[in-house]
């Protein structure tokens, strides 16, 4: 009835959205999802669609273009044994959510991470404070975000781990550290991130415990697990 009708998707998981797709015959123009929003839901709804608040907040997992294509497809329902009793099996392993997608290259109709904002902004190119780390080291991160719009613009700032040549099974990249800034218009404000041990290291079933190789990684800075931004390699010796 109206083409610039705002959609409310109030729903605690990823649905299908086959009428937010751009070639779809009638797209939806704007879609705000509420996730879990509570009993003052409403005041919040009314809040952004009327411009008082930014819908600031970004996805907390991927919505995939067919059901079919998510991750946890074919382990969603439980096995049944001779009794009747359901065992639930969780098949991704280590490729759960976006790792998945990644490491199939299947694109979603929303990833992981995702989220806009009333204001505009741009990224500077990141920097590290050094690109040769210890396995114990860390490393920090810092880009400069500033405000391009008439309004203040909320950006979350999401910096994945990549290891580069990997010696055994590991998803393409992993989210390992995040910062959510508010910029006012015209204002620059820098945004740190720090990577320690934790965020380059691995489960080893063998040893039983984590571990951190040395070799090269790519620090990724990104938007969502699908709106990369810049990378910077770093090696661990």
């Amino acid at each position: 009835a109206n083409p610039r009708s705002a959609v409310i998707v109030n729903a605690g998981s990823p649905v299908t959205m086959e009428w937010a797709a751009d070639d779809a015959p009638d797209p939806a123009r704007a879609v705000l999802t509420s996730f879990f929003a509570g009993q003052e839901q409403a005041e919040g709804l009314v809040d952004v669609l009327f411009g008082d608040a930014d819908p600031g907040g970004r996805l907390p997992t991927s919505y995939p273009v067919r059901l079919e294509d998510h991750p946890a497809f074919l382990h969603h329902q439980p096995d049944h044994d001779g009794e009747g009793k359901g065992v639930q099996r969780y098949g991704e392993g280590l490729f759960v959510g976006y790792r998945a997608y990644d490491a199939l290259s299947l694109p979603t109709r929303f990833p992981f991470g995702h989220g806009l904002s009333y204001g505009t902004s741009i990224w500077s190119a990141p920097t590290v404070d050094r690109t040769e780390i210890a396995t114990d080291g860390t490393v920090e991160l810092l880009v400069e975000i500033t405000g391009t719009g008439d309004r203040a613009v909320t950006d979350v700032i999401q910096g994945y781990v990549a290891p580069v040549d990997p010696p055994c099974v590991r998803p393409p990249k992993e989210l390992r550290a995040w910062s959510k800034v508010v910029v006012e218009p015209g204002a620059t404000e820098e945004v740190t991130l720090d990577f320690g041990p934790e965020a380059f290291r691995r489960w080893d079933p063998a040893a039983g415990d984590w571990i951190v190789e040395p070799g090269e990684y790519d620090l990724v800075v990104a938007a969502s697990a699908e709106d990369e931004r810049a990378r910077v390699r770093i090696t661990i010796v």
